[in-house]
């Protein structure tokens, strides 16, 4: 996914840097994530379906170890041991880590930590 030309309006790096100077965010501040709905990413009626950057992480990895070493066992050993199977290309891709751009930090008076919103 192109996040760059697709999400033009989002906030980059340079924004939040100069957010957490204004504000003066410390340094150990924790970053705290708009929760997001998992049916705001699956079609709807109107046909808005929101796009995620999808990568394969630390899941995904295991999975691809555990097929390597099954491939290594050979037949014989692997006969041994029937609920013992390769992952699919489709169960690895289920597993993938999914991002969504944030949109802007959120400022709330009294807090010392850093709010990023998602704006869906």
């Amino acid at each position: 996914m192109d996040l760059v030309n697709k999400y033009k309006n989002f906030c980059t790096v340079g924004e939040l840097l100069d957010y957490i100077k204004k504000y003066n965010i410390p340094m150990d501040a924790k970053i705290l994530m708009q929760r997001i709905e998992d049916d705001y990413f699956e079609d709807d009626t109107s046909g808005n379906k929101r796009e995620l950057f999808r990568i394969e992480g630390e899941s995904c990895n295991k999975m691809r170890t555990i097929n390597s070493g099954i491939a290594n066992l050979g037949l014989d050993e692997f006969n041994d041991y029937p609920n013992i199977k390769e992952f699919s290309e489709d169960d690895i891709d289920a597993l993938k880590e999914e991002y969504y751009p944030c949109w802007s930090p959120v400022y709330y008076e009294g807090q010392n930590h850093l709010f990023l919103d998602a704006n869906y």
